[in-house]
């Protein structure tokens, strides 16, 4: 049985499963500049909702997460040889 995957782009960060539960977890978010509009508005996401954050103080805490997920994500390399490895696995299974 083959599983599909979906392709993150290059840039976006790819938190290990060995780092654990991380702050975005069951929250989704997108920090929007724009070069025609000043500063960044956040696009948010949960289960059953979106939203739009202008406030700075809004804005930085997500600022803040993001870092933390960049801090936290596996190089790029190293996440396409997990998904080779994974993938080997299925076609053995």
């Amino acid at each position: 049985m083959r599983t599909p995957v979906g392709i993150i782009p290059a840039g976006v960060p790819r938190v290990s499963f060995d780092a654990g539960a991380h702050t975005s977890m069951d929250y989704r978010f997108s920090i929007l500049s724009f070069s025609d509009v000043p500063g960044s508005i956040v696009y948010a996401e949960a289960m059953t909702s979106a939203t739009y954050l202008d406030k700075a103080d809004e804005i930085a805490r997500h600022e803040e997460v993001f870092r933390r997920l960049v801090a936290a994500s596996v190089q790029p390399e190293k996440s396409v040889s997990w998904l080779r490895e994974t993938a080997r696995g299925y076609d053995r299974g």
